[in-house]
């Protein structure tokens, strides 16, 4: 071993350094601390150094993932069905007796909500209902353009304006949704897709929560098939409802 003052060579069991007189002694206990430090350190020096250099299946995962992206089987309906209304309601405006050309404007999400959930597989309920409610806005502030009825932003503050605003949401909303989920029954009858979807699900979970009953997977499961056959009627039932205040109020504003 080696003095640890003057670093010269001495006797493994020496007490004084026979070089530089030193006390050996007192210093031996913190240099098998210090020696243990080192083989610690050295020991989590390799397993970070082994950790960095694995590729991480997470990291990999997230790189090579897709970025999420509206898929066109939604996007062209949307479009179309936006296009379609906007035209309508056009025609409903120069037509004399364009009380039909309306009707078609007001319930046009409706097909279009239906071409959409067949065309594109699984449930996406929540997509619907986004969808139609931005459609219905559109088609709002594009009938409005056309009949030319807010000429200023103090008019939106107008309560009948914002009642308008609110039925072409909700209008558009539920005619989309409502053949969205229409077309998830016809793809689930011909294709055998999945009958249920996470929407479904969550409102089975929160209704189990809401009369405090434990929520099991058998009761989940009863109660998530019972909404998704009753919720394209509901749905349906609704959006004739709003289509039908859409359109007396279109028709008392014209």
């Amino acid at each position: 071993m080696r003095c640890v003052y003057c670093l010269e060579g001495i006797a493994d069991g020496a007490i004084v350094c026979g070089h530089c007189g030193r006390d050996i002694d007192l210093v031996r206990p913190f240099e098998a601390r210090i020696s243990k430090i080192e083989q610690q350190l050295a020991t989590l020096s390799a397993m970070v150094m082994a950790i960095t250099s694995e590729p991480s299946a997470d990291t990999d995962e997230l790189a090579t993932r897709p970025a999420r992206r509206i898929p066109h089987q939604l996007t062209i309906p949307f479009v179309l069905s936006v296009a379609c209304s906007s035209v309508s309601y056009y025609m409903f405006r120069r037509s004399p007796n364009g009380q039909l050309w309306l009707i078609l404007s007001i319930c046009m999400p409706l097909p279009f909500g239906f071409w959409s959930g067949i065309w594109w597989g699984g449930k996406h309920a929540r997509a619907y209902l986004a969808s139609g409610a931005i459609a219905g806005l559109v088609n709002m502030i594009a009938a409005t353009m056309l009949a030319g009825a807010v000429t200023r932003f103090a008019d939106l503050a107008d309560w009948s304006a914002l009642y308008v605003v609110a039925i072409y949401v909700a209008g558009g909303a539920l005619l989309f949704t409502a053949g969205g989920l229409f077309g998830d029954q016809i793809e689930r009858y011909y294709l055998g897709t999945p009958s249920t979807g996470s929407a479904a699900r969550s409102i089975a979970k929160n209704l189990l929560r809401l009369e405090g009953r434990p929520a099991t997977s058998d009761r989940i499961s009863r109660l998530q098939h019972a909404i998704s056959a009753i919720a394209p009627l509901l749905t349906f039932i609704g959006s004739l409802i709003t289509a039908y205040l859409t359109y007396r109020a279109t028709i008392l504003k014209k």
